[in-house]
């Protein structure tokens, strides 16, 4: 699609940036009494009236709201979403084995239509299911019917996610959406080592998780977690991915927040260009990080929690 395309998307996400929470603003929301924070966020645009779950779903609705209306191509920003399919067809076929109520673990919004993947899966028509998925499907299943093994059936699902949101980003107008697809499976590749190190796991489970990636031996990362803790500190500072390791040493929550704020990293180059979707599809990246933002403050807030425990775990934010 020709770049002048996203002019007009350009203009009106520019608008928005204005209405966006500033890093300022955020940490002056973390001392405020709780009627002060609920004015100043509605002068955001939030319904602070609503319970938190629900604020925050109608300010995400309202987001891809927009973005179906100002985006030339419906299925420009399928790589932010993609994986919340696979998240449902992961829900889908676990239900399977184990029947249960799962409405409230399904997530928006979605590239596929959920009903069409829930009656594909219900049925067992995996065929029917988007090419991205069926394979996985297929394989998923069989996994938990024939050996109950749910870190198995994981591993199948979230690397066909992180394929396919890749793949998706291949095909946007702009650099942006790759550069950021690249890093979440770098993010993931550190994470599943690093959970495959503590948990024991060998060599060959954990290399059949990983997903390749530029500037990531897989093998070696495989290999080094199946060695120990000192071994995979070693990997990843060999390769370049020292940054994970000072994390890795700190703990879940640092390293937490150090994956999204890596993505938001890659967002921020994108905050002035104007080249295809990059600057549409680094607004969404800034506004979805400002939601989790306030849903780590509101849950501090809810829970009477020291101010540190928001500061510890609040993501840089866009602007």
């Amino acid at each position: 699609m020709r770049q002048t395309a996203y002019l007009s998307a350009d203009g009106r996400v520019f608008c928005h940036e204005n209405g966006l929470i500033t890093s300022a603003v955020f940490n002056s929301l973390i001392s405020a009494s709780r009627e002060e924070l609920a004015r100043r966020l509605s002068e955001y645009g939030y319904d602070a009236s609503l319970p938190t779950e629900e604020m925050l779903k109608k300010a995400s609705d309202e987001l891809w709201a927009l973005m179906d209306e100002i985006m030339p191509s419906k299925h420009e920003l399928d790589s932010l979403i993609i994986r919340n399919d696979f998240h449902n067809l992961k829900t889908e076929l676990k239900n399977i084995i184990v029947p249960d109520d799962i409405s409230g673990a399904m997530l928006y919004p979605t590239v596929y239509d959920p009903e069409e993947v829930s009656e594909a899966v219900g049925t067992r028509r995996f065929d029917a299911l988007p090419e991205c998925m069926a394979d996985a499907a297929k394989r998923c299943y069989d996994v938990l019917t024939r050996t109950g093994s749910g870190r198995l059936a994981d591993v199948i699902i979230d690397r066909a996610s992180l394929t396919a949101a890749l793949d998706a980003a291949k095909k946007a107008d702009g650099s942006l959406l790759e550069r950021v697809a690249v890093r979440e499976i770098i993010n993931a590749d550190v994470a599943v080592a690093w959970r495959a190190c503590l948990s024991g796991l060998d060599a060959d489970f954990t290399a059949k998780a990983l997903v390749p990636a530029p500037g990531v031996d897989v093998s070696a990362l495989a290999r080094a977690s199946a060695e120990g803790m000192n071994a995979l500190d070693g990997a990843l500072r060999g390769s370049g991915l020292s940054i994970y390791a000072d994390a890795v040493a700190k703990g879940g929550t640092v390293f937490e927040k150090l994956c999204d704020d890596l993505v938001m990293k890659e967002a921020k180059t994108a905050r002035f260009e104007n080249i295809g979707s990059n600057r549409v599809a680094a607004f969404v990246i800034a506004k979805r990080t400002e939601m989790l933002n306030l849903r780590i403050l509101l849950c501090a807030v809810r829970n009477v929690l020291d101010s540190s425990v928001v500061t510890s775990r609040a993501r840089e934010l866009y602007v």
